[in-house]
């Protein structure tokens, strides 16, 4: 069955959630491909935006990371396609931050159609980074605060300003918070005071429904060298260095090459480990394989030190 017109499960209660952010759209023109459905790369766009408008909304956006010399970095996505939004439809883009630790925050994003059923669910993972040092840290508490108690009264959020973050909620075990967050190392420019539990905290009863894969993606064996990749301008985004939805763009034209197939891609799911920044003037240099309905494209530089990987199920 096609996933662009498949029927999907409805999730009544999804807009109701604790922390759930949202915004309403309607799919346009100039974002659809041609078969009048969002593209892949608008799909990928819908989702980081809804992030990053969240962060705006509550204060600690970009202009804010930026002030403190901070940022966060996407790590990776896995996004899971029950349906591609078509050309005029109505659509509701949500996101809920549901754990941090270390210097590792997770989050799930969606999509919804108007009566409220999936269309897209996505999990992703983002580092917080000292852009002065280079290196990752925890966060400061309070802007961790930001996004856990955004529902609270403004007078209990004010009471719980004052008490260490693992107060704040009830604990879930430790298998609810991926262990790659307790390998991150603590602050070291100035943010005294900070204990090394400061940042930790987990909601995952509020995770949406998906079977959840690790952050790393297994590359197969004997993968198969490709045409390097220029890096040009059209590829960069504000941040100066390739866009993150560019790498699944580059990976599905490669896989769409092999394949001699004149009609894009149907993607049922996407899972994306990025790991350094291509910037203008970098050469990609890709590396494909196929492995359990799976097709891979690793991006590399000329030594194969890997800016992404992608693992793409069709």
């Amino acid at each position: 069955m096609d996933i662009r017109t498949m029927p999907v499960k409805r999730q009544t209660n999804i807009l109701e959630m604790k922390r759930m952010y949202s915004f309403t759209s309607r799919v346009r023109f100039s974002e659809t491909d041609e078969t009048g459905h969002l593209s892949l790369t608008g799909l990928i766009n819908y989702l980081q935006d809804c992030c990053l408008f969240q962060s705006e909304a509550l204060g600690v956006g970009p202009d804010y990371l930026k002030e403190h010399h901070r940022l966060w970095l996407l790590s990776g996505w896995q996004i899971v396609i029950d349906r591609y939004p078509k050309m005029f439809e109505e659509i509701t883009v949500g996101t809920i931050p549901y754990a941090f630790s270390g210097c590792l925050g997770w989050r799930n994003v969606m999509i919804l159609d108007k009566e409220g059923s999936y269309m897209v669910r996505a999990n992703c993972p983002w580092v917080y980074l000292n852009t002065d040092t280079g290196r990752p840290e925890r966060p400061d508490a309070k802007e961790v605060a930001a996004y856990i108690m955004e529902t609270l009264s403004a007078p209990l959020r004010s009471a719980l300003n004052d008490r260490p973050l693992d107060d704040q909620r009830p604990s879930q075990s430790s298998a609810d918070i991926p262990p790659e967050g307790r390998r991150c190392h603590p602050a070291r420019a100035g943010r005294a005071g900070q204990s090394e539990n400061a940042a930790r905290w987990s909601g995952s009863e509020e995770r949406i429904p998906m079977e959840y894969a690790s952050r790393k993606i297994k590359m197969p064996d004997n993968l198969q060298k490709g045409n390097p990749i220029p890096v040009v301008q059209e590829l960069i985004d504000s941040n100066h260095h390739v866009n993150n939805a560019r790498y699944v763009e580059i990976a599905v034209d490669i896989i769409q090459e092999q394949l001699k197939q004149e009609r894009g891609l149907v993607v049922k799911e996407i899972r994306v480990e990025y790991k350094n920044q291509a910037r203008l003037g970098d050469i990609l240099y890709p590396k494909t394989g196929q492995k359990d309905g799976w097709y891979y494209v690793s991006l590399e530089d000329s030594a194969g030190l890997g800016y992404a990987s992608v693992a793409l199920r069709l």
